[in-house]
């Protein structure tokens, strides 16, 4: 029922309110953080929080980056 960042766990039923709140107001580190964490995930319905999270960005620039990190891993699949 655990989900462990840095030792700390995050309960499932927050887990996509912490993903959406920590990209939307974190940076690019926080950003390739979850999109590692997705890139490693085998859980399908993690990985959808994971995906709807990564798009809560405000930066154009991380924007951008995702738009060509999900072209990219995608074309791999």
């Amino acid at each position: 029922p655990y989900c462990t960042f840095r030792s700390k766990p995050i309960l499932s039923h927050l887990r996509k309110i912490v993903y959406f709140s920590a990209i939307k107001y974190g940076g690019h580190t926080e950003w390739e953080f979850l999109w590692r964490k997705n890139k490693d995930c085998k859980n399908s319905a993690e990985r959808e929080k994971i995906i709807s999270a990564l798009c809560a960005a405000r930066s154009k620039d991380v924007l951008q980056r995702y738009e060509l990190f999900f072209l990219i891993f995608n074309s791999r699949r």
